[in-house]
């Protein structure tokens, strides 16, 4: 792939996974620990990250590093997963996975 074809793919992705999971620019930055501006730079596909700042986002959206890169095709969640998704964000690691349990035994 060439370098403006990564950008752009790099680009979509990072916008559907953070919209996916409820976040402004300035939240996933902040949690990235990178520049507004420059997640804003990297989300029109105008800047090349290196490749720890893409793990950073990756990091910060809870996605594997090929799924923000698109190695093979992900789609993010169905936008009505997002409410979900946010009270888990907010839960600790043992809450998440007493409430996967539930969901699981639930749906059967």
């Amino acid at each position: 792939m060439r370098e403006r074809a990564l950008r752009a793919s790099l680009a979509r992705a990072l916008k559907q996974w953070r919209a996916a999971r409820g976040l402004t620019q300035r939240a996933l930055a902040g949690k990235a620990g990178i520049g507004e501006k420059y997640l804003s730079r990297i989300e029109r596909a105008l800047a090349t990250p290196s490749v720890l700042v893409v793990l950073k986002l990756a990091q910060a959206l809870d996605v594997r590093l090929e799924e923000l890169l698109a190695l093979p095709a992900a789609s993010p969640p169905p936008p009505h997963t997002s409410a979900l998704l946010r009270v888990l964000a907010e839960r600790s690691r043992s809450e998440v996975e007493q409430a996967e349990r539930v969901l699981r035994a639930l749906f059967r």
